[in-house]
């Protein structure tokens, strides 16, 4: 199957053939022509996703960007909260744990990369 189709896309893009008497055959496409025809011949192959697998993909998109934020949002405050006073002198307790809980995160990282 995939030699006809060869032989067939050989003799599509064949430059015609002088003397003989013999019939041309069909000119060679432009490269942008021959891009767009397998373009088509790919999308045909697409099989696109439903109405609901849409709106399905969209709200776990939409729940997980939502739990990150919150996620990170909290992360900052915490670290707002308890590194920034520690940094500026005027610290408490909670602010030195913080301060080495956040410490520790980044030399764990570091050291696991």
């Amino acid at each position: 199957m995939a030699k006809q189709k060869d032989d067939q896309k050989r003799m599509a893009t064949s430059t015609p053939k002088k003397g003989n008497g013999s019939k041309p055959t069909q000119r060679k496409k432009p490269g942008w022509l021959v891009f767009l025809d397998e373009v088509n011949v790919e999308m045909k192959k697409v099989t696109w996703p439903s109405r609901k697998e849409i709106i399905g993909s969209t709200g776990a998109l939409i729940v997980a960007t939502l739990m990150i934020g919150v996620f990170l949002g909290l992360v900052d405050f915490v670290l707002a909260k308890g590194v920034q006073p520690a940094m500026a002198g005027y610290a408490d307790a909670w602010s030195y744990i913080t301060l080495v809980i956040f410490a520790s995160i980044l030399v764990w990282v570091y050291k696991s990369n």
